[in-house]
């Protein structure tokens, strides 16, 4: 597990600490003369993984300066840990982003009903879900397309198949569509 040790799991706990503070679309501000010791074995890593976060957080800027913070899913650190970001903005290309945390030791799965309702995506409409590659943090995987309130949920609601690995993220994108696929403009 990522918690603690050496090596890979050292990694891994630091991309955890970086994935919980701009997972929750903020940005860090660290208050220190360096994030991690220049001499140290792995700091060519470290300093990938900061670039990795702080790109991110820049590329989806104008959504997480504009948008409304919802939590899905209580934090209680036995179970999915769910946020999302949406503007109403209707001319936005990114109207929303929702982020996924599994603080456990154990795989957990869930389908988890997200309102959609902050993002003005009206009941009806289509919407492209794009998962984020945790090593990018680019979207590599084909869109899945749903539509508000036909998915189970409410009126204003899309239902996410979310399985996530111990101490594990998941982003995913979300886009309008037009009825023929098209993004809005």
């Amino acid at each position: 597990s990522p918690a603690g040790g050496t090596g890979g799991s050292r990694m891994l706990c630091f991309d955890w600490g970086l994935a919980s503070m701009f997972g929750y679309f903020t940005m860090a501000e660290p208050r220190t003369s360096q994030l991690w010791n220049p001499a140290d074995a792995q700091a060519k890593e470290m300093e990938a993984n900061f670039v990795k976060w702080t790109t991110f957080y820049k590329r989806h800027r104008s959504l997480f300066v504009a948008g409304v913070l919802v939590h899905l899913l209580r934090p209680d650190s036995r179970s999915l840990d769910g946020i999302a970001i949406m503007t109403p903005n209707t001319t936005a290309t990114e109207r929303a982003m929702v982020s996924f945390f599994n603080p456990t030791l154990a795989p957990l799965a869930a389908n988890v009903s997200v309102s959609l309702y902050y993002g003005g995506f009206p009941p009806g409409s289509t919407v492209s879900v794009s998962k984020l590659d945790s090593a990018t943090l680019l979207t590599t995987s084909a869109a899945e397309k749903h539509v508000v309130g036909q998915d189970g949920g409410g009126a204003y609601d899309i239902v996410l198949d979310v399985s996530l690995t111990e101490k594990s993220y998941q982003i995913y994108l979300l886009t309008p569509t037009q009825p023929g696929g098209s993004v809005v403009e």
